[in-house]
């Protein structure tokens, strides 16, 4: 192989490398970013945060929302993520506002609980959304509606980001698309916002 062969063959590497990375940071930047949590908001007629608890309860009329997440509630009781400590005497209380850690660890909801997220409805007598694992239980009477179906049970787990539920001592009633299913509680559908 001539010496001017050799040389081209390296150019042309070198210049595919160079094609190559020029491509590959080129789709990487193309590629969406990955959001960070949507907030959780939280409205009601009446708010009591239980610093020494690390809790903030929601009263009368009490919607929150995530996203395309919506949830009512007669009551809510937000727990925080207690801050980490070495000991009882060291742990500094959750204080609204301080500055301290505002994680959520669960929102516990009672009292004629709807939820909507997309096509998916649901209702319970309870539910307790887990901020981590991204789920609702739901019990109490619990149904799920989505699209054709109507699921009810004795508890319901939903996975929100996977798009499941997860129920025992199920009941199943699919019926045809153009049928609108009803809630025994009221009669129709649960409203939205």
């Amino acid at each position: 192989m001539s010496k001017r062969s050799s040389s081209r063959k390296i150019l042309f590497s070198i210049s595919f490398g160079f094609l190559l990375a020029a491509l590959s940071a080129r789709a990487e930047l193309s590629q969406p970013t990955v959001e960070k949590d949507e907030p959780i908001r939280i409205r009601s007629e009446i708010m009591t945060a239980k610093n020494a608890e690390n809790q903030v309860i929601f009263e009368r009329n009490v919607v929150a929302t995530k996203g395309d997440l919506w949830m009512r509630a007669d009551k809510m009781v937000v727990l925080f993520v207690p801050p980490p400590a070495t000991s009882p005497a060291q742990r500094t209380p959750f204080a609204l506002g301080s500055g301290s850690s505002s994680e959520i660890d669960h929102i516990d909801a009672e009292g004629n609980v709807d939820l909507k997220q997309g096509d998916r409805r649901a209702k319970a007598d309870h539910a307790v959304y887990d901020q981590r694992e991204d789920t609702i239980v739901l019990t109490g009477n619990p149904e799920v509606w989505e699209k054709s179906y109507q699921v009810k049970g004795k508890r319901m787990t939903v996975f929100l980001k996977e798009n499941r539920n997860v129920v025992e001592e199920s009941q199943l009633m699919i019926q045809n698309e153009d049928e609108e299913t009803a809630t025994p509680r009221e009669g129709k559908k649960p409203s939205a916002p």
